[in-house]
């Protein structure tokens, strides 16, 4: 679905405050959305003790943002922050601003561009070329107290920011320097500093083993993007015979437009199903049982029961390497997939069974 397309017609304006947090948990509770979860993921670094990851699902897609400080609370609000500017990098209408900051008397004229703001002009940038999202230091002060420094690190590259005396001025400097140093910055640069934020593509691989699928190797199942498209398609009918007997294959259903899928699900049920469904959801307290691989199943089954459609679950694994791949089918109209990958087999049946629990309730509600 196209996320951006759900929202065109839905504004929502927040009463601006300069709490990300607040603002953020406003737009989801708005738009009948579950609220944000927010981790500690690490409590040590070589810049900030704390770093926080907050998530939210909206129609079942998930969006993370990471926040780094030496406080918890700023790292919460930083995440938080984070996570608004990638929202609004796709289209959601949430209404938030970076404060911006006035320079200082000691700051050059130069220092500012039109009232440009370079905290929030880094964030962009970094979301827009999927750099490794900018993480500050605390800060300390220098000279007597007479100046106040703090770092600012995108990968592993870090730039220094000063000021007289004051934080704000410090981080504007430190973020301005930053987005220039990125700007002039070469590839081998960036790869050495590992700037880009690079994320493992997960591919779907099966072998033989006690669950009677197929043998492939990861070799057998990539795909390079050559320069010619008959390449690639003389490639994938080699690969169609081994991946078809690890998957019932049925004939196509007619076509129905990805953004209005939730609609035709929806309306495939009555009144009293759609009752149940959400009787029973509010029963469950997905955070307590999310590890507990047998009451997830009998959730999903009851779900299944309730809503009168069939699930299969397949599995997929390579022979040359650990990786997993859990796949449940449901049998709706048109019929729907979700899959979770993870190096053991229990770990990925246990993401993929939260999952799909999941996406009903998004698709329903």
């Amino acid at each position: 679905m196209l996320i951006s397309n759900f929202f065109e017609k839905k504004f929502l304006f927040v009463k601006m405050s300069r709490n990300p947090i607040s603002v953020l948990q406003e737009f989801l509770q708005k738009n009948c959305y579950a609220l944000p979860k927010y981790d500690v993921i690490t409590t040590s670094s070589a810049n900030c003790s704390f770093t926080y990851r907050v998530v939210c699902e909206i129609r079942s897609q998930s969006f993370s943002a990471t926040g780094e400080s030496k406080s918890k609370q700023t790292a919460k609000f930083n995440a938080a922050e984070n996570l608004i500017m990638l929202l609004k990098s796709k289209n959601f209408n949430i209404f938030y601003e970076l404060e911006n900051i006035e320079p200082s008397d000691n700051d050059s004229p130069s220092s500012i561009l039109n009232g440009v703001n370079f905290i929030g002009k880094l964030q962009e940038q970094c979301l827009k070329h999927r750099y490794v999202m900018p993480c500050y230091s605390e800060g300390v002060y220098s000279q007597g107290h007479s100046d106040f420094k703090i770092t600012c690190t995108v990968g592993t590259y870090r730039v220094e920011g000063t000021s007289n005396g004051k934080k704000k001025q410090a981080k504007y400097a430190c973020a301005k320097k930053m987005l220039e140093d990125l700007e002039n910055m070469s590839e081998a640069q960036k790869l050495q500093y590992q700037i880009r934020d690079n994320t493992v593509q997960c591919v779907t691989k099966s072998s033989k083993d006690e669950m009677n699928t197929t043998t492939c190797t990861s070799k057998e199942l990539s795909i390079d993007s050559p320069e010619k498209t008959s390449y690639v398609i003389k490639k994938a009918l080699t690969l169609f015979p081994k991946l078809s007997k690890a998957h019932t294959l049925s004939v196509d259903s007619a076509k129905i437009k990805l953004s209005t899928y939730h609609t035709y699900f929806k309306s495939s049920l009555d009144n009293s199903q759609l009752t149940k469904f959400f009787e029973f959801y509010q029963t469950l307290n997905l955070h307590q049982i999310q590890n507990d691989i047998s009451k997830l199943s009998s959730a999903l089954h009851e779900i299944c029961t309730i809503l009168k459609i069939n699930k299969q679950e397949s599995v997929v694994k390579t022979v040359d390497d650990t990786n997993y791949g859990v796949v449940i089918t449901l049998t709706t109209n048109p019929e729907f997939s979700d899959v979770a990958v993870a190096d053991n087999y229990p770990e990925a049946r246990l993401n993929v069974h939260y999952r799909m629990i999941r996406t009903i309730f998004y698709l329903l509600i």
